[in-house]
């Protein structure tokens, strides 16, 4: 029962993002790494200058695990890799576009 509240009231809430896709977490069967189409809010520019990275257009990210844990980050698109950054991590990490089951197929 409190999860179907739970599920109820998420319901209600407006959808500001859509899923672009999702990934797995290597090693972590129930974690996923998850883009979406919203514009990234973290500030960058610390992190853009430490690594000598532009990420003007950068997008919305989070990743989960199996236990819990979470964090938000920001992704963008570069030469048909998917460009994650974890600032509060201080971690830069780039992946296959393969590696990602894509959520919207109209870009």
């Amino acid at each position: 029962m409190r999860k179907l509240i739970v599920l109820a009231a998420l319901a209600t809430l407006p959808a500001h993002a859509d899923i672009f896709a999702t990934g797995g977490i290597k090693g972590d069967s129930d974690g996923k790494t998850v883009l979406l189409t919203d514009a990234c809010s973290l500030d960058l520019a610390k992190f853009e200058r430490n690594h000598n990275l532009s990420l003007g257009d950068a997008q919305r990210a989070f990743y989960y695990t199996g236990e819990g844990l979470t964090q938000e980050g920001c992704w963008k698109s570069e030469a048909g890799s998917v460009v994650l950054v974890w600032p509060a991590e201080n971690i830069l990490r780039r992946w296959p576009i393969r590696n990602f089951k894509l959520e919207r197929r109209d870009w």
